[in-house]
């Protein structure tokens, strides 16, 4: 009796720590930010409004790099079969398609290489 209440004092304590339910955006450079949804994984996203984002990728993405103008994605497959899309975004110039290029998994390898992970080291709001 003495090891359950234990360790559902244990998993009450996580629960009430763990944030991962509530939506979290962070900041990455003027109007783009990381949106982290309820269930939908974490989007890419330009500021409209208030709480009015437009998605830059159309997929969550589960790692995210950042240099003085660019950002390398790696974009979560769609479903089990599809691979793992790597994207280059330039968001200095997002107005216009040209600003979003997938590349191969090695391109993205080594243009990442040096860079602090954004998702993982970046500040939550």
């Amino acid at each position: 009796m003495l090891k359950n209440r234990y360790l559902l004092s244990l998993l009450f304590a996580f629960c009430a720590c763990n944030d991962m339910w509530l939506d979290k955006r962070m900041q990455i450079v003027d109007d783009i930010y990381l949106i982290q949804m309820n269930g939908d994984g974490i989007r890419i996203g330009k500021r409209k409004g208030e709480s009015d984002y437009i998605p830059i990728l159309q997929s969550s993405i589960s790692a995210l790099y950042k240099n003085e103008n660019l950002l390398y994605a790696k974009a979560n497959p769609e479903t089990k079969d599809a691979d793992t899309i790597y994207y280059v975004i330039t968001y200095k110039e997002l107005s216009d398609s040209s600003s979003v290029r997938q590349v191969n998994a090695q391109q993205y390898d080594s243009l990442r290489k040096g860079l602090k992970e954004l998702i993982l080291t970046g500040k939550w709001q």
